[in-house]
């Protein structure tokens, strides 16, 4: 009986070994059909007559549809100008107008942020990606690069009106490893023009967008942060 045991506690060991040493082949991630445009950007939205006026700064997230198009891409932008916002917080609680200024007073300019959110046409060849008179909508949660994360949009916090826009994007184009970062990092461009148009009343804003994907390192988009905290 002793040997029997013996044996097979033997062959269990044996077969822990075996299986402990075999090895398995693991897949590669997969990757969406937009990977090469698709991630987190960080942009001046500059005054398109006047290349020196800085008037914002977005990010502008991109995103693959629910089907994963390869010519196709959800876009979302925060617009984190402190006027922009304080102009939308308003208008949604225009009663508790004193309440908005309270909350401006107690956390600066990391907010309760515009936000835009609309479909575009991207083609991967030539690393561009367009709209004209996109529909486009208020998102209740957007990216908020200043806090790393997501964050109420203004329409969101208040649960408010949301406001529906024609967005158009032109000469769109993203590049490919092309921008040398701060802290040694090479990141992809963004660059495009844009003209985001408030179905309600016609509010229309235009801007020239220049700027980098996220590489999650501060320094590497500090002056956008600086002139955030200037305003």
């Amino acid at each position: 009986m002793k040997s029997i045991i013996k044996y097979l506690a033997a062959a269990a060991f044996v077969s822990l070994a075996v299986s402990a040493c075999e090895t398995y082949k693991v897949d590669e991630p997969e990757m969406t059909k937009v990977a090469w445009i698709d991630g987190q950007y960080v942009v001046a939205a500059v005054n398109p007559l006047d290349a020196s006026d800085t008037l914002s700064v977005f990010s502008i997230e991109i995103t693959n549809t629910t089907n994963d198009d390869p010519d196709r891409v959800w876009v979302t932008i925060t617009d984190y100008s402190l006027a922009n916002s304080a102009s939308r917080v308003s208008e949604l609680y225009a009663p508790y107008v004193s309440s908005v200024n309270a909350y401006f007073g107690l956390y600066g300019y990391v907010y309760f942020p515009r936000a835009y959110r609309f479909a575009a046409s991207c083609n991967k060849a030539d690393r561009t990606f367009t709209c004209t008179d996109a529909e486009g909508e208020e998102p209740a949660v957007c990216y908020n690069f200043t806090m790393g994360g997501p964050s109420d949009s203004a329409a969101g916090f208040f649960d408010m009106d949301y406001d529906t826009y024609k967005v158009t994007v032109t000469d769109g184009k993203i590049g490919n490893n092309d921008v040398a970062t701060a802290t040694g990092y090479k990141a992809n461009s963004l660059n495009c023009s844009i003209k985001i148009v408030r179905d309600s009343d016609n509010e229309t804003q235009e801007y020239v967008l220049k700027g980098l994907k996220n590489t999650g390192w501060a320094g590497d988009t500090q002056d956008l942060a600086d002139w955030l905290m200037a305003q």
